[in-house]
């Protein structure tokens, strides 16, 4: 868990910089870098370096201020944060204290929910208690429901979005509540929150339907799990059995990813999405099985914003999803130029032809 360093060296012509920085966001860090240069964004090259860890907390934080200093100096500048400046001045995540107060029939239908969510933001203001609507008001269904969020600010750090931000305070605090009216209805607590729990196309608090989602599958699969089916025997035992669910809604950002074949064999996959969780792997899987090699043969190259398709930031669980599908169209239409070719050289029909073993063959 390296703490945070940057290093910018302004170009020579006076104009725009190259900022070599550990962040989840290079395209942001440059729009944000270019701004307060007073430059186009293009006259800014970020190079995004391998993070050890950041689980939020290094989308932006000094890559601005330092761009501008070495612009004044007319030099490269390099920062370097210390531990206890780490604690002190990055982003940690927000104090956090959620009232929840809900009703429901004898039945287990859920009708009315009242919440309030006070978050503690440091220095400056952050903006993100909206999502409390959407983590308190929208996994389970309930037609009458009040969400009040409050922004606080005090003589604290500024926070960011540290691991999936409110997710893990807003659940706690509804299912907790789920628990206790399960408990005073004497219903079962996945039973009741399967009668109520949403399913795509249901609304959601803060506007707008539930897109794909699998929260109905999860409760159903941990119904069946024998963990579950045997809890008495577990607490007889001595051991606690409980049950809690919770959610995350991701993000949406857009992206793109090249893919060629070069004269080793290897599949070179180019991308400028950060690898922060691994998803380089998962990436050169999706790109093995859409083109037909081992993931072994699939080489990536990371991209800077200067050299490299665009990508968005790494961080809402999103990089699979948004880069996989860029990673999957990249890999097909390489596959189906190789065929193409071959096709000339072998006189076939690109259609009976198969990538095998590393090769190009004839079915």
């Amino acid at each position: 868990l390296e703490p945070h360093v940057v290093t910018v060296a302004p170009e020579p012509t006076g104009e725009g910089a190259t900022v070599w920085t550990s962040t989840q966001a290079t395209w942001y860090v440059r729009d944000s870098v270019a701004s307060l240069l007073g430059c186009e964004n293009t006259a800014v090259r970020v190079v995004g370096t391998p993070p050890g860890g950041a689980f939020g907390g290094k989308f932006l934080l000094y890559e601005p201020l330092i761009a501008l200093a070495a612009q004044q100096l007319g030099r490269p500048v390099r920062h370097v944060m210390t531990r206890y400046e780490e604690m002190v001045a990055a982003n940690p995540a927000p104090g956090t204290r959620v009232t929840v107060k809900a009703g429901a029939r004898r039945d287990g239908k859920l009708t009315a929910l009242e919440a309030e969510l006070v978050v503690d933001n440091g220095c400056f203001p952050s903006s993100m208690a909206g999502l409390a609507g959407i983590l308190l008001g929208s996994p389970y269904q309930c037609e009458n429901q009040t969400i009040r969020a409050l922004e606080v600010l005090t003589h604290k750090p500024s926070v960011g979005a540290y691991r999936a931000p409110y997710a893990p305070q807003c659940a706690f605090a509804l299912e907790s509540v789920m628990d206790e009216l399960a408990e005073r209805l004497e219903l079962d607590p996945i039973d009741f929150r399967l009668t109520n729990a949403s399913k795509p196309g249901d609304p959601m608090a803060v506007g707008g339907n539930w897109p794909s989602m699998g929260m109905r599958e999860v409760l159903q699969a941990l119904k069946e799990h024998p963990a579950w089916q045997e809890r008495d025997r577990a607490r007889a035992d001595g051991r606690g059995v409980g049950i809690a669910i919770g959610g995350w809604p991701g993000g949406t950002e857009p992206a793109a990813a090249a893919c060629s074949l070069e004269n080793d064999g290897t599949l070179q996959l180019r991308i400028s999405s950060v690898d922060l969780t691994g998803t380089n792997t998962g990436l050169a899987m999706l790109a093995a099985e859409a083109y037909g090699v081992e993931v072994d043969r699939v080489r990536i190259v990371t991209g800077d914003t200067s050299s490299g398709p665009f990508a968005g930031s790494t961080g809402g669980s999103k990089i699979l999803y948004t880069v996989g599908p860029a990673v999957i169209e990249a890999a097909e239409e390489a596959r189906r130029q190789t065929l193409e070719l071959a096709a000339e050289r072998f006189e076939a029909d690109p259609a009976d032809l198969e990538i095998r073993d590393g090769k190009v063959q004839v079915k």
